[in-house]
């Protein structure tokens, strides 16, 4: 059995590291992007209606959508040192459609942000900003919700470099 060196041990971290910064990075520079961008529009009402809207989506969306997607990274992780690909195959199929189905219900709380948002006294004209902008992130949360599942069982299988790919 070999010792590792020190220089061999941060290779390794670095190598699943980068990956998996770069795209968790990617993924929510958009957002940030959305926002510098409706910024130069110069209007406060707008930037405020994407920014609450950027939160809700965040809040009760993509959060909600990434812990139910954790079940499945632990149970291939266990099928998978137990030498069954095929049941790890059927774990990431079985979440991929649980992460779709997750979708419709998610969608509908996505359009219920301009009533949250009232109840919480938000100004009028923020709200329809808002509403606007989380309404037209429901297609973003079907595909962020597979391609986290997706991320989630190729981790397991420290496979981090086809992810930034994806």
């Amino acid at each position: 059995m070999s010792i590792k060196t020190n220089l061999q041990i941060l290779k390794e971290v670095v190598d699943i590291f980068l990956p998996t910064f770069a795209s968790t990075f990617l993924t929510y520079i958009i957002e940030t992007i959305n926002l510098a961008y409706v910024g130069h529009l110069g209007d406060p009402y707008i930037i405020s209606g994407v920014a609450l809207g950027t939160i809700y989506f965040y809040t009760f969306g993509l959060t909600v959508l990434m812990g139910f997607n954790s079940v499945v990274a632990t149970l291939v992780s266990q099928s998978y040192g137990q030498r069954d690909l095929r049941l790890c195959r059927h774990y990431l199929n079985r979440g991929r459609s649980m992460a779709l189905l997750s979708c419709l219900p998610m969608s509908f709380v996505m359009l219920l942000s301009g009533p949250i948002f009232r109840f919480f006294n938000f100004d009028e004209r923020c709200i329809g900003f808002a509403q606007i902008y989380t309404s037209m992130l429901i297609p973003m949360l079907v595909f962020q919700s597979q391609f986290d599942v997706t991320y989630k069982f190729l981790n397991c299988f420290s496979k981090t470099y086809p992810v930034v790919c994806i």
